[in-house]
């Protein structure tokens, strides 16, 4: 599975827009559905850059060489037809329509198979520990930052990330005394992070959380999953958001005089 798009993006989102990260990001991410072979030269001429802000570029998002990049961009599949349902035979109000009707089952799924003792344990959880990370990418990562942002005001810092390579650091590092709630609207959060799972077998790891939209593979140092519906669609992130807020409700409920 390659991570290519969630890498560019975390530079685009983080780097200064004249910097030469950025324009290399930029460029590959233009150019990501059919730029499947190109060298280094070619690629440093198009940026107006060095093949050695290249290679620098390569390890600064995660890749020992240039090869391993390009591996990356040969693999890439966007899986459109994942995220966005085929619309050519559809009206404009049909499709809006079907949205909607997708959204409201997520809600009417969650209003009947929410688990608040799971909420309430997981916002406990929360409270306790000194330490808290909130992982997410793309779509996943906006639950992630809106429950930071609610947290902080009712004064529980944590922080949050979608820097893929900071997420493995994390992960493989971590021990007992932290708690990762991660936000993964498909559930392969922890297959596109983690190069070998194995690396959780391991006698203090941190306790996890998993919030997902779908029914996915169970790994047994994983805490808890919280399963938000039963598949994965276009309309599947409005589950995550829904519970992120609920999450701030509920600590807003439990931990505040104020």
């Amino acid at each position: 599975m390659s991570n290519i798009r969630i890498q560019l993006l975390n530079i685009i989102n983080r780097d200064s827009s004249d910097s030469m990260n950025f324009i290399i990001a930029k460029y590959i991410l233009e150019n990501l559905e059919r730029m499947k072979v190109i060298s280094t030269k070619e690629l440093a001429e198009e940026c107006n850059v060095s093949k050695s802000s290249i290679s620098r570029f390569c390890r600064k998002i995660g890749y020992e060489d240039f090869m391993d990049l390009q591996i990356s961009i040969a693999t890439y599949n966007s899986y459109v037809n994942d995220q966005f349902p085929r619309l050519e035979e559809n009206s404009s109000k049909d499709f809006i329509q079907s949205y909607f009707e997708c959204t409201k089952a997520i809600i009417d799924y969650l209003e009947k198979h929410l688990d608040i003792e799971v909420l309430e344990q997981l916002v406990q959880d929360i409270h306790d520990y000194q330490r808290v990370v909130l992982m997410g990418h793309v779509q996943s990562s906006f639950p992630a930052f809106s429950l930071q942002h609610y947290l902080t005001i009712l004064h529980k810092f944590v922080y949050s990330t979608q820097d893929l390579n900071e997420q493995k650091g994390m992960l493989e590092k971590f021990d007992e005394r932290n708690l990762i709630i991660i936000f993964s609207a498909g559930g392969k959060f922890l297959e596109r992070v983690l190069e070998r799972t194995s690396v959780m077998n391991r006698r203090h790891i941190p306790k996890i959380y998993i919030i997902t939209a779908n029914k996915t593979t169970h790994f047994p140092f994983v805490y808890k999953y919280i399963e938000l519906g039963e598949t994965f669609n276009y309309a599947s992130s409005v589950g995550l958001e829904i519970y992120s807020k609920l999450i701030s409700l509920m600590y807003r409920k439990k931990y505040t005089d104020f």
